[in-house]
């Protein structure tokens, strides 16, 4: 009896093992790996750290199994290379999450002192070799862009890389373009550091070039460095930190090599904004400007206050925003030990009533989307968003009859008129229409030498005044369909191919019942434009960049290209009539020039480029005090605006800095003072402006400067 029950229960205990391995009954066949395996190790974040490649299981190979094969990793590899494909050395290179190419438009101050923040950090980073090639372990699949630096060169964007299951790895090849280095210190009126500052420089986008945004933190002496940044642009510079006031330089015209941000701790003010009617707190949004400077952002708490920080003993500027009321602009003068300010009253204001309607019916548009911002604080407090109800009508309410711009958009549709907003000023403002018209399509063909079609030309609309609405590209055949035509309107069609040029066609506009338009476009490649572009001394000049633009009201970027080692350049594929040919180089004044083809061909062209001269000195007060936080202008003789302009520092001294040779007037102006002089670059390698009271007759209460 007991050999039974010890067989019985040898049997169970076998069963439930069996069972415990494979709890579906399936038998486990001699040799196969173990269901759990130990996990191989992450994959390393760096690129310096060798990625680890699990080992295949030691009885893999065994009858049962079929042999197992790791997956190799994959790779992002590239070359870093200048414009004359001569590798750039020990570049930096970063990978960041997302696929933008560039960071999306700041349209206000708001948003602005909102963006400055440290860069986010980067997933991968690698340096570039002695031939300027780099490897990253690629991170997996996703969008991804690269940020390359290097100093000397301008900062790279390369956005748009997706990595998928099926291509998990690629090959980049990246260019880098000639940059300026811009260094300076973060400091107090006293000259004391501030450390871990964070600086935001921003170049708006052009008819050329794409907005840059780049942002660095200054370190614990206060001194920042941005590597390499585009020459020849204009650029807005932003410093802050905790518990100091913002600091702001508008217009720096680089190349400029030394630029310092004075920022002041201030004292904490407080402004509460209340209702008029119901002396009742409002939920508001507040935007401070001490002179020309954004100091503070933001909206109000619970109790309808906002704090800030300001210098005190100085006028701020309040701009206050709040749904259903007038805004109001108003100057506050501070006290020196800081507290709360007088408060802020909105009143209802007054009501407008609009239609959004169809240009060719006159019918109203209902759930139309219309943006409407006012004209005083236009750019500067964050629009308003409204939607059309039945028969297309809006209502805005707080208009206090000083001016409102109006922007409609609808599925379908395209702004009305020659501009894309409309302006409502004064009263009435009782169905004020805002049109917009009816959009249709374009289609065609762009053909090449033969008649054959070109593929993956770039097709676009471009209307009366230069507005360009839309772009598409070409099917194999050569063939597209353009949306976004406006009717009953004038526009030409421009169809560009990196190889054979550009073509425009006659003015087309749509009429009637019919909403599609035809356009043939023939890219005949000609027209060939060849040049030199050389310094004052006739010689070459490599790395140069050469733009050529068509010549009209708004023109259009056609082509571009770069010199080579001899500073010449070659362009084919140009269409025949009247081009802008402009050249750039860092350190240099740009040229331009306009050319006309003859005979199917264009002159050979030469650009010089002027190196750029600093114009240096020192500001004084009339007690021969150094005059710190001074903005010095250059006019060129008989030019009717600056050609560049520098600020000086705590010893007044001052850069003003892209500009060539010849005559110019200094301007220089602070608070009740100003000075003037006639120069001669560079003739005067050093300036001295001492500044003197100046008259101030008429001027408005609360206009400072």
């Amino acid at each position: 009896m007991n050999r039974i029950l010890v067989a019985a229960l040898g049997a169970g205990l076998s069963l439930l093992y069996v069972w415990l391995d494979d709890p579906f009954g399936r038998p486990r066949t001699a040799g196969s790996p173990p269901r759990l395996e130990e996990a191989p190790p992450p994959p390393a974040l760096f690129e310096r750290v060798s990625p680890q490649i699990p080992a295949a299981p030691a009885d893999s190979s065994r009858a049962g199994a079929p042999p197992a094969t790791p997956a190799a990793p994959a790779f992002l590899d590239g070359r870093v290379a200048d414009v004359a494909q001569q590798p750039v050395r020990g570049a930096h290179v970063a990978l960041l999450a997302g696929g933008e190419e560039e960071a999306p438009r700041v349209d206000t101050l708001q948003e602005l002192l909102h963006r400055i923040v440290p860069p986010p950090a980067p997933l991968l980073e690698a340096t570039a070799a002695e031939d300027g090639t780099f490897r990253l372990l690629a991170p997996g699949p996703g969008r991804y862009r690269l940020v390359t630096e290097a100093r000397g060169f301008a900062r790279d964007v390369l956005g748009g890389i997706e990595l998928t299951a099926e291509t998990p790895g690629g090959q980049l090849d990246i260019v880098l373009q000639p940059g300026v280095e811009l260094r300076g210190r973060v400091v107090t009126p006293e000259g004391a550091a501030v450390p871990r500052a964070v600086v935001l420089a921003r170049a708006e986008a052009t008819a050329a070039d794409p907005a840059v945004e780049v942002a660095v933190v200054a370190d614990s002496l206060g001194c920042h460095d941005f590597p390499s940044l585009p020459a020849g642009r204009e650029w807005t510079l932003l410093a802050r930190a905790e518990g100091h006031v913002v600091a702001a330089l508008a217009d720096v015209l680089l190349p400029q090599t030394h630029l310092d941000l004075i920022v002041s701790r201030g004292q904490a003010y407080r402004v509460r904004v209340i209702d008029a009617g119901l002396l009742e707190p409002l939920a508001a949004q507040v935007l401070v400007r001490q002179g020309e400077a954004p100091v503070a952002a933001g909206e109000t708490d619970a109790q309808g206050e906002f704090g800030f920080r300001a210098v005190p003993g100085r006028r701020v500027t309040l701009h206050v925003a709040a749904e259903d009321r007038a805004a109001a602009c108003v100057v506050r003068a501070l006290p020196p030990a800081g507290g709360p300010l007088d408060d802020v009253l909105l009143d209802v204001g007054g009501v407008l009533t609009g239609v959004v309607v169809e240009e060719e019916t006159q019918r109203g548009l209902p759930g139309a989307g219309v943006r409407a911002e006012s004209r005083e604080h236009a750019g500067i407090l964050l629009p308003r968003w409204l939607e059309a109800g039945e028969h297309g009508i809006f209502v805005y309410r707080g208009y206090d009859g000083r001016g409102l711009l109006l922007a409609a958009f609808a599925e379908g549709y395209v702004p009305g008129g020659e501009a894309d907003s409309v302006l409502v000023e004064g009263w009435p403002a009782t169905d004020f229409p805002v049109v917009l018209a009816r959009a249709g399509w374009i289609e065609g063909w762009v053909r090449g030498p033969g008649g054959r079609g070109v593929e993956d030309a770039t097709v676009r609309i471009v209307l009366a005044g230069g507005l360009v609405e839309g772009a598409v590209r070409t099917r194999p055949d050569g063939g597209f369909l353009l949306a976004g035509a406006p009717v009953r309107r004038p526009l030409r069609v421009v169809a560009w191919h990196p190889d054979l040029g550009y073509a425009v066609s006659e003015t087309l506009r749509l009429e009637g019942s019919t909403v599609r338009g035809h356009a043939d476009l023939q890219l005949t490649g000609q027209s060939p434009l060849r040049g030199h572009v050389v310094d004052e001394l006739g010689g070459g000049l490599a790395g140069a960049r050469v733009l050529v633009e068509t010549v009209e009201s708004a023109p259009l970027l056609v082509a571009e290209t770069v010199t080579g080692r001899s500073g010449r350049f070659v362009l084919d594929g140009l269409a025949c009539g009247r081009i802008r040919v402009l050249a750039r180089r860092a350190g240099c004044v740009d040229a331009a020039a306009e050319f006309a083809s003859i005979g199917g061909a264009f002159p050979e062209v030469e650009l010089t480029l002027r190196a750029a001269v600093p114009i240096a000195g020192t500001v004084f007060h009339a007690d021969r005090r150094a005059a710190a936080g001074v903005v010095v202008r250059a006019w060129a003789e008989g030019g009717e605006r600056s050609v560049g302009w520098g600020l000086t520092g705590l010893d007044g001294r001052f850069t003003v800095a892209g500009v060539g040779a010849g005559r110019y007037r200094l301007e220089a102006a602070s608070r009740g003072e100003s000075a003037a002089m006639e120069v001669i670059v560079p003739a005067q390698p050093h300036v001295t402006l001492v500044l003197t009271p100046r008259a101030a007759p008429g001027r408005a209460a609360g206009d400072e400067r």
